[in-house]
């Protein structure tokens, strides 16, 4: 299983459980593994949402300056592409508020 596949399905569930709720224990149910395979890479709850948010913070980052480079689009348009990822997310029940987190030059 890959990190990245790990770390997509934890950020699903902090999404829709919230953050106060997750568990391990839950992350390891909705992917079918067991809980002793994750432990080397996140041995506590704590290892885990730290690295969840920073690898979600890294794909909002990504986002943001492939946004900010994309010289074809005005100011306006790449705020309003903010609006069509974040309804993409709603439609998929996810809630990414940070999308809107920053400025658009």
């Amino acid at each position: 299983m890959q990190r990245e596949q790990v770390l997509d399905t934890a950020l699903e569930l902090l999404e829709k459980q919230g953050l106060a709720t997750t568990t391990l224990e839950m992350l390891a149910e909705k992917l079918g593994a067991q809980l002793n395979t994750m432990k080397p890479f996140w041995p506590d709850r704590e290892a885990l949402l730290y690295d969840c948010l920073r690898y979600h913070g890294q794909q909002i980052d990504t986002w943001r300056r492939q946004l900010l480079l994309d010289e074809t689009l005005s100011p306006q348009q790449k705020l309003l592409a903010r609006y069509d990822v974040l309804a993409e997310h709603v439609r998929n029940e996810r809630y990414p508020g940070c999308l809107f987190i920053g400025s658009v030059k």
